[in-house]
């Protein structure tokens, strides 16, 4: 085994000890170490909520209008208008927002989502590696490591998708209602029933509920693949970082000189601070794409509606592709980097 491998699987083990020394188990919650990284991993949070919020809400935009375009009832209940109100500040007092409910539960889950993310695979982390440290029958560290990593982010997922699971039902509730609402308007119907065309209010309530089981699934998807990656492209950056640094000093040696770059301050940072940030924002990035098709089978199952015609019967409407993955390159290559680089902050605290 070269000296490189040996050192990186002593980082590793650093890794590992310092994750579990910001939330031992046995130690009570309230210690300064853990109120510093609690207080740094919600604020970090809260600044990151100001970037992926507006994002989010230009993606509801973006498929608020694309739905009212292909969806004659929200045409009909003015959807695509309200949406217009909404981000442009005008009101209209013939329109309803059906999405006034998504955004003010939107504000709590991209501040509650990412910090009980983090909470919740560092407590799993900790509690397998306890289970784990004197039943192990592994030889390997790598597989180890990367076994706990896969478990505990499983765990984390289950966890959060049982605390945000109730949100979102909440949510496509208050969303449902107040469709059925708009739609039981005398002005709504006549444009409707004009068209010959009509949903069951019923069926639209038990619409709303189609996609709970496959954001949970999204949650457990996103953490298990998550962190595995964001410690292993972390251990593979400092191994080669650590080889860089190994270099730098043979070669201050052999030329017999004072001055080396390992003696500057920013170096020392970087050595530390890089290898996180980088991990965690190629990590989020690509996570995000990895969820992306279940994102869009979600809002399927959602605005897949069943509707009666008064010439061919009932039958099913699906949205077509561009509404359905509309915003989708944005949601990735930005809710996910922003997690990165929220958990290179709690890493780093």
């Amino acid at each position: 085994m070269t000296s490189v491998e040996v050192k990186s699987l002593d980082d590793r083990k650093t890794i590992d000890q310092a994750s579990s020394s910001r939330l031992n188990l046995t130690l009570p919650f309230a210690s300064p170490t853990t109120l510093k990284t609690l207080g740094a991993t919600f604020t970090a949070c809260a600044v990151a909520s100001a970037i992926t919020l507006p994002a989010d809400i230009l993606i509801t935009k973006w498929r608020n209008s694309a739905l009212a375009e292909w969806n004659p009832e929200l045409r009909a209940m003015g959807v695509g208008a309200s949406s217009r109100s909404t981000f442009t500040g005008t009101s209209t007092s013939d329109t309803i927002n059906p999405h006034s409910t998504y955004i003010s539960v939107q504000k709590k889950l991209r501040i509650i989502s990412p910090f009980f993310r983090l909470m919740s695979n560092e407590i799993a982390t900790n509690a397998l590696n306890y289970a784990m440290e004197n039943s192990t029958t592994s030889k390997s560290p790598d597989r180890s490591s990367m076994t706990t990593y896969f478990a505990a982010g499983a765990i984390a997922g289950t966890a959060q998708a049982l605390v945000l699971c109730p949100l979102e039902a909440y949510r496509a509730h208050s969303l449902a209602q107040e469709e059925i609402q708009a739609m039981s308007r005398a002005g709504v119907l006549s444009k409707l029933q004009s068209w010959f065309v009509s949903t069951c209010p019923t069926e639209r309530l038990n619409r709303a509920y189609r996609g709970i089981g496959l954001y949970a699934l999204r949650e457990m998807a996103y953490n298990c693949t998550f962190f595995p990656l964001f410690y292993s492209l972390q251990n593979k950056f400092k191994s080669v970082m650590e080889t860089t640094k190994t270099r730098q000093q043979m070669n201050t040696n052999n030329n017999n000189t004072t001055i080396s770059y390992l003696s500057i301050p920013s170096w020392n940072f970087g050595e530390r601070f890089f290898p996180v940030l980088i991990s965690g924002v190629i990590a989020g990035t690509f996570c995000s794409a990895v969820v992306t098709p279940l994102d869009g089978l979600v809002m399927y199952l959602s605005h897949s509606r069943e509707e009666w015609h008064f010439w061919t019967g009932r039958r099913i409407v699906s949205p077509p592709l561009n509404v359905i993955y509309r915003g989708i390159s944005l949601q990735t290559f930005i809710f996910g980097p922003v997690f990165g680089i929220v958990a290179c902050v709690y890493e780093l605290v």
